[in-house]
């Protein structure tokens, strides 16, 4: 009875093995952010509009898009300046009122 069990076992467990398995990978309408191996990607919905939210790389299709991407590999959308611009006009800083 034993072996006929282990036997059944064997033939169920070998009968998942052969099943492909698909993935099907998420398809955003464009890419907000990107942090490390995560991206923030703008998705649509039918129902609510456009949703925000972080996604692993891997498991997005972003073929098509473009995603932006500075020297250090993230983009904040701010402008950069120099040092030496920073600290050239010492006056311009804003201050708290008191």
């Amino acid at each position: 009875m034993l072996a006929c069990l282990l036997a059944m076992v064997r033939k169920h467990s070998a009968s998942h093995r052969r099943q492909p398995v698909s993935v099907k990978l998420l398809r955003p309408m464009r890419v907000a952010a990107r942090r490390q191996r995560e991206m923030m990607v703008v998705i649509a919905h039918m129902a609510n509009g456009e949703s925000a939210e972080w996604q692993e790389e891997d498991d997005l299709d972003i073929t098509g898009l473009t995603v932006t991407e500075t020297d250090h590999g993230v983009n904040y959308g701010l402008p950069l300046c120099s040092m030496e611009d920073h600290f050239s006009s010492p006056g311009t800083m804003n201050r708290r009122r008191r």
